[in-house]
């Protein structure tokens, strides 16, 4: 918001210590006559020019494999590419996988498939099946996308994601978190810190019977699954 910036991903691999940038024209922001550069929420409009922003892993299938999925901020098309084809700096197999009907900020998937993000300009949380992309291909999130949660009050720009250890505290199963920040009032230089004018940050809970992407249905209670790699969202301004 106010400088250009261009995204890519790091991918960190903790036992060699070593890391690269994983960068695609996908993961840029659309042109500057594109709709998407201009993110409304609560009826206060800001200009944006924000590379990849959104990013989520899948559970691995019965082989071991993941797809990694992910969005430029000041866009409305989305993608995945398979997790192995990261680490082994291929590009050639990244799949368009349709447009969103809104601006989203952080996604993340749960133990059963389902891609949960943000909806800024409906003040909302929606879900999709990783299944559905398997089997109908393109424009899957506005054809198969199902509201999860939402609230014009508490909901506005639904930010990051989380997942509570639902392993060693059951009572957890099931619970998504996720921070609410009122980003638009910011940027429109109008946030009130003082609180006079509502909270500007929560920590929202929203129930959707399934756990962290990093659990599986199958392993133990006691099992976590275990990943070397790590992938993070770099930003590197273009000015």
């Amino acid at each position: 918001f106010g400088a250009a910036f261009r995204g890519a991903i790091v991918v960190y691999d903790y036992k060699t210590d070593s890391s690269f940038r994983y960068a695609h024209s996908t993961m840029q922001p659309d042109g500057p006559q594109s709709a998407a550069r201009t993110v409304t929420v609560d009826g206060i409009s800001s200009s944006s020019e924000a590379g990849i922003d959104g990013i989520a892993l899948t559970p691995a299938d019965a082989s071991g494999d993941r797809y990694l999925y992910y969005c430029p901020f000041s866009s409305f098309r989305t993608y995945r590419v398979k997790l192995n084809d990261v680490v082994n700096h291929v590009f050639d197999n990244i799949e368009f996988i349709g447009n969103r009907t809104s601006h989203i900020d952080h996604m993340t998937f749960g133990s059963k498939g389902t891609l949960y993000f943000g909806a800024l300009r409906e003040n909302a949380v929606y879900g999709v099946s990783h299944e559905e992309v398997i089997k109908n291909g393109s424009n899957w999130i506005q054809e198969h996308q199902q509201l999860i949660a939402a609230n014009d009050t508490t909901l506005q720009w639904p930010d990051v994601f989380a997942w509570p250890d639902s392993i060693n505290n059951p009572q957890d199963h099931g619970w998504l978190y996720v921070t609410t920040l009122r980003l638009q009032k910011f940027f429109a230089r109008t946030m009130d810190f003082d609180g006079g004018d509502g909270v500007n940050i929560r920590i929202m809970k929203i129930k959707v019977d399934e756990d962290s992407y990093l659990y599986s249905e199958e392993e133990e209670s006691s099992k976590r699954d275990k990943h070397v790699v790590v992938l993070i969202i770099a930003f590197a301004s273009s000015g």
